[in-house]
């Protein structure tokens, strides 16, 4: 049990540097910092300040449990501000953490304050170092993961300290939950306590730790947020000196905003609410307080031998610039000068918001605005993944491959509605469909002129999709790692190459796949933690496999993916021994699904090993799946 007093340092990195560089935006991060994190977080864990200098915070707690709590919070937040800022203007802290050896309870300890400050430098930027009286004092208290960092003096210190680091994983945020839930909540709500505990965290000015989605909330009139990223775009300044610049002005902010709106993993501020702010605009600190949104989007218009545009995305937390660019273009054709800034735009802001590589070769696949948005509206309709959602998307592609009969992203597209009609069933003939599918991909491949690199991984990933499901397992797996060789950074493809892995039961390289995916984009569909899930299963930790099985339940796209989450979560905890809790998920799952089969399941997973697919639909007839 926790009890004794204790001593927290944590000291910036790179403050010198920082200072030196940028001490305006330095000192504004940093008074954010105090006054979003800090203060709030320091009342809430019954803490005190002790001594503040520029680069380093020593802070003293009741009790060590309050100040690991204290810790994990500052450290999970500050990954979630840092997530969009250049490596080189990041704030880290490193954390230490030392008991109160003096009986009395002392707080003028220097000796407890140098190891504190010492164990602050053992461990890497962004984490949090405890001693051995520490972790013996909350070993009982809190359900972490703690490892042993090598004996070894510290500065100012002569005898050698044993240390541990806290790993800032989803115990870390479930013991955060768990704090500030009532007692009776059981283990099963342990990751939607998390999510809980991280919107009470983003009240005081953080967010998420994988999004990027919050404004402070400590004004009352302050607008709610949703938790993905939040933008409003402020109407473009005319430079020019007639009104041809000016119609062209509030034509591209009309533009962008309808583009963006379009999007779903993004909120956009309305363009009517946007303009009619506009006479107000004091800057993007004063836009995140009256709309509630974390970035802001402003630019510029010149016309006159030519056409200008500057474009530049600020955070409204910090006033940090994200991201500027410039576009030079001739004036020959007006409207297809805003499409195409447009269209970049578009693109560059999903790179810096959302989805990150992926949005840059989709948007290189096409010039046209209209026909890259149909392409978003065709997959999130793909995304509902039921028979219907399959007829949709194709009649959606369509009319995108009607505007540009060149768009191979929209070939690639097609190709997997009939991959999943093979996969689930939804056509009569599997054969059939596959064959559709691998057709297409050659027709894709006419295209090869026009393709770079990272376009042609596309199909090689989609074709070892088609592979897997058609028995063909080396073949699938070869050209699945080589897609991934190409395109290193696009986290559908190396999604994809984590199930094809799984399937192979190559599980280290699935899983390592799977988390450099959801690297890449922080608003990752739930399939990337089911597959998760099932790897960690099958590789004998079922805790981690329940740990990313309910966190696919959280992110179910609709009924029928929250269904195949909840078989993923009965499959794990019938692996952890947890028969009540795996029956009671695949109930729900039946519940949601009612037509779900063993030999459904089966179609849908492609086991290389029958032996694999065994163990699978044993855990299902075990928790009442029928046949």
């Amino acid at each position: 049990m926790s009890r004794h007093r204790a001593i927290l340092s944590a000291i910036v990195i790179g403050y010198s540097r920082l200072m030196r560089v940028e001490p305006a935006l330095t000192k504004a991060a940093l008074d954010d910092i105090d006054a979003d994190l800090i203060r709030p977080n320091l009342a809430k864990h019954g803490g005190r300040t002790l001594e503040v200098a520029e680069d380093r915070t020593v802070l003293e707690f009741a009790d060590a449990k309050q100040a690991v709590l204290f810790a994990i919070v500052i450290q999970l937040a500050m990954q979630s501000r840092n997530k969009n800022l250049r490596e080189d203007r990041q704030i880290l802290y490193r954390i230490g953490i030392e008991t109160l050896s003096t009986a009395d309870g002392a707080t003028d300890n220097d000796e407890t304050q140098n190891i504190a400050s010492g164990l602050s430098e053992l461990t890497e930027p962004g984490r949090i170092c405890v001693s051995s009286h520490v972790y013996s004092d909350i070993s009982d208290a809190l359900d972490l993961t703690v490892e042993p960092i090598e004996e070894r003096p510290l500065n100012q210190v002569p005898e050698r300290i044993l240390s541990f680091e806290v790993k800032l994983d989803a115990t870390a945020g479930a013991a955060v939950a768990a704090s500030a839930k009532p007692p009776q909540l059981n283990r099963r709500s342990a990751v939607l306590g998390a999510l809980i505990a991280a919107l009470v965290i983003l009240a005081a000015g953080t967010s998420l730790y994988f999004y990027q989605t919050g404004q402070r909330q400590s004004e009352a009139n302050t607008p709610s947020v949703p938790q993905k990223p939040t933008i409003a775009v402020m109407p473009f300044e005319n430079l020019s000196t007639d009104t041809k610049g000016a119609m062209f002005a509030h034509g591209i902010t009309a533009s962008i905003i309808s583009a963006l709106a379009q999007v779903p993993q993004l909120f956009v501020i309305s363009s009517s609410s946007a303009f009619s702010f506009a006479q107000q605009f004091g800057g993007t600190r004063e836009v995140g307080r009256e709309f509630g949104v974390r970035y802001v989007l402003v630019g510029s218009v010149q016309i006159n031998n030519n056409i200008r545009v500057i474009a530049e995305l600020s955070d409204t937390q910090t006033g940090e610039t994200l991201w500027t660019e410039r576009y030079d273009r001739s004036q020959d054709d007006v409207f297809a000068v805003q499409d195409e800034i447009t269209l970049s735009v578009l693109v560059s802001l999903q790179v810096a918001l959302t989805e990150g590589h992926r949005a840059v070769v989709r948007g290189h696949g096409t010039q046209n605005v209209s026909a890259y948005l149909g392409l978003l509206n065709a997959e999130k309709e793909f995304r509902n993944y039921t028979r219907a959602s399959m007829v949709e998307t194709r009649q959606l592609l369509q009319d995108v491959r009607r505007l540009d009969p060149g768009y191979y992203h929209a070939m690639l597209l097609e190709a997997r509605t009939h991959t999943f009609d093979a996969q689930w069933g939804y056509s009569d003939d599997a054969e059939a469909s596959l064959q559709t599918a691998s057709e297409i991909l050659q027709e894709a491949a006419l295209l090869d002129g026009n393709m770079s690199e990272a376009d042609k991984a596309e199909v090689q990933i989609t074709q070892a999709y088609i592979e897997q499901m058609d028995g063909n397992f080396g073949s699938a797996l070869s050209l699945a790692l080589a897609a991934v060789e190409a395109s290193p950074n696009n986290s559908n493809l190396l999604a994809t190459a984590g199930w094809v892995a799984s399937f192979d039961r190559d599980y280290e390289r699935s899983i390592r796949l799977l988390k450099s995916a959801i690297a890449h984009d922080p608003i990752y569909p739930s399939w990337y933690a089911n597959f998760l899930s099932r790897s960690y299963v099958f590789q004998g930790q079922p805790e981690r496999a329940i740990e990313w099985a309910e966190d696919g339940v959280n992110r179910s796209e609709n009924d029928r993916r929250r269904a195949w989450a909840l078989v993923n979560l009965a499959f794990a905890y019938e692996a952890a021994g947890q028969s009540e809790e795996a029956r009671g998920s695949a109930d729900e799952a039946r519940a949601l699904w009612p037509d779900i089969s063993i030999a459904t399941l089966e179609r849908a997973q492609p086991f290389q090993h029958q032996e694999d697919w065994q163990i699978f639909a044993s855990a299902m007839r075990a928790n009442g799946i029928p046949e």
